[in-house]
């Protein structure tokens, strides 16, 4: 009997409700799996947001943002006590005593770990990576892949934008850039201009045909985000120093195109290139160069807003912005940097605030070799060894030669395979 009352009097008699793992810092109330709340970076305590006032849209910005978070108390200004007590006495009293342990325990970054109604939690790894884009002007990429290798292994972008490329339809994306690129083209010549954009294969890209004027130097790529109604459109340009405002009037229509697509909210539009107007002052947008002010007016007729603030191209005596970046959301472009020349322009380096749909396994071509036609394959490169040599190739240069016999060899190739002969990774894993 002695032995029962002494463990009754161990049992508290009335303990109360178990104290949540994250109470609320203004209302004290659970925070749980499936609540919305940002944890304070000062004070590491959860808040929600019906308590703090942070709305949806900016509770949605903040979870894709490295930003730093201030709860409303630790926002609070804190007042010294001689500012009520120079000039009179006035008492106060407090009938609550000091906590004697404010310690917490380490609180992990992310969402709480154990809540009251545990949910499954989808993997969020493919939504949290960002864009990270580079545009340059490469003053032709033909001998510069050893160039374009390095800066995509250092920088490791996902879309690397390029102006005055100088290439012709004879020479293949696959001497260019890397085989897990996909390169969208705009070629003048081998002489000059030029535009193209190449993107990750991680990424979803089409090409935005509708979106080329045929006499303006620029192509259009749209990366598809999980926001199905809001693409990120990106734009590669290029704008010869003599042209004149008619030229970048061009730029109008796959402008007006993108609005009357999206009347009820302004479209994501990214443009970078080389556009030559050293003469602005993006400060004041203005300029002294008559030929700019069109260009001026279709940047605030399509509210877009120019990012680059240090000079891209260096001469002897000055240096200007001439490759510029614009967007119609400046606050989704994050670390944008000049850095140092790769040709005689330097590259451009930003980061798109925006999380794009992540490819599983990109799709890859596989050639079936024993579908091949190659009875036909000889009879194409016999004809053309005869024409060959009957052009006499020892008056022309190597590089032409090269040119005349990898085009051949090309066509030809593509002439054996018919639609049946070749597939993708996904049949050979499956099939």
């Amino acid at each position: 009997m002695a032995n029962t009352q002494r463990q009754n009097r161990d049992i508290e008699l009335n303990p109360g409700p178990k104290p949540s793992k994250y109470p609320c810092g203004i209302c004290s109330k659970a925070v749980k799996q499936n609540d919305q709340a940002i944890r304070c970076d000062n004070c590491d305590e959860w808040v929600h947001n019906r308590c703090s006032g942070v709305s949806a849209n900016m509770y949605e910005t903040l979870k894709n943002s490295s930003c730093s978070w201030i709860c409303p108390k630790c926002g609070l200004p804190s007042f010294s006590s001689s500012l009520f007590s120079s000039n009179g006495n006035i008492s106060t009293s407090n009938s609550f005593s000091v906590l004697s342990d404010t310690s917490h325990p380490p609180v992990p970054c992310g969402r709480p770990v154990h809540c009251s109604t545990p949910c499954k939690v989808k993997p969020s790894s493919k939504l949290n990576r960002m864009i990270k884009i580079i545009s340059v002007n490469v003053n032709s990429l033909r001998g510069k892949s050893l160039q374009m290798s390095e800066l995509l292994f250092n920088e490791s972008p996902d879309i690397v934008l390029c102006q005055e490329t100088k290439i012709d339809s004879y020479i293949s994306s696959s001497e260019l850039f890397p085989s897990d690129f996909v390169t969208f083209r705009k070629d003048r010549n081998s002489s000059g201009g030029g535009v193209c954009i190449t993107v990750s294969n991680m990424l979803q890209a089409t090409h935005c045909s509708d979106l080329d004027v045929q006499d303006l130097e620029a192509v259009w790529i749209q990366v598809h985000t999980p926001s199905r109604n809001n693409p990120v459109y990106i734009c590669s340009i290029y704008r010869l120093p003599n042209k004149g405002s008619d030229y970048i009037e061009l730029l109008r229509q796959p402008l007006e195109i993108l609005a009357r697509r999206h009347p009820y909210k302004p479209p994501f539009i990214i443009i970078g290139g080389d556009l030559n107007y050293p003469l602005v002052d993006w400060t004041s947008l203005s300029s002294h160069d008559k030929s700019a002010d069109s260009f001026l007016d279709i940047i605030n007729d399509f509210h877009l807003q120019q990012l680059v603030n240090a000079p891209t191209r260096h001469g002897q005596s000055t240096s200007s912005i001439l490759d510029l970046v614009l967007s119609t959301y400046p606050t989704s472009i994050a670390d944008i940097s000049v850095d140092r020349e790769f040709s005689d322009h330097c590259p451009i380096s930003f980061t798109v605030l925006t999380a794009p749909i992540i490819n599983d396994i990109p799709a890859r071509e596989l050639f079936l070799y024993n579908k091949g036609d190659y009875n036909q394959l000889r009879i194409d490169l016999g004809h053309f060894q005869q024409t060959f040599l009957n052009s006499v190739p020892d008056t022309n240069s190597v590089d032409v030669n090269w040119q005349t016999l990898k085009q051949a060899i090309s066509s030809a190739v593509k002439k054996i395979y018919h639609p049946g002969a070749y597939t993708t990774v996904e049949d050979v894993l499956h099939g």
